[in-house]
């Protein structure tokens, strides 16, 4: 189906939900899709993740939304750093960020500038 780019049609049908948002700004919409559909979504994500995973493309030290990761790495990390810096006399400094929107700003033909050979 991938190869020959033939799709059954129930693949390219939802139906579409909106929900209100819980601060009753706007709309979320949810799509429901067939059961094939999301079989053949699943396939495709995880191939990429395999991909992502296999070329190195993300850096070592993202763990969010990878397998076998999780924030709790990064915590680990920086107070692993913090006692290091402790024992050693030394200043540890440290920027947390919470970029509301921030995927909502992303500028899609960057990244794929970036992560897609030409």
């Amino acid at each position: 189906m991938y190869i020959a780019n033939d799709f059954p049609v129930s693949c390219k049908d939802s139906f579409v939900i909106f929900i209100s948002k819980p601060d009753g700004v706007g709309l979320k919409p949810i799509s429901l899709t067939s059961c094939f559909c999301k079989l053949l979504e699943t396939l495709v994500k995880n191939r990429l993740q395999w991909w992502v995973e296999t070329n190195g493309f993300l850096p070592s030290n993202q763990h969010g939304f990878r397998k076998g990761r999780s924030c709790i790495d990064n915590l680990t990390g920086l107070a692993l750093k913090v006692n290091e810096a402790f024992l050693e006399k030394k200043v540890v400094i440290a920027a947390f960020l919470d970029v509301q929107g921030a995927f909502d700003n992303v500028n899609i033909d960057i990244v794929a500038a970036r992560y897609i050979p030409a």
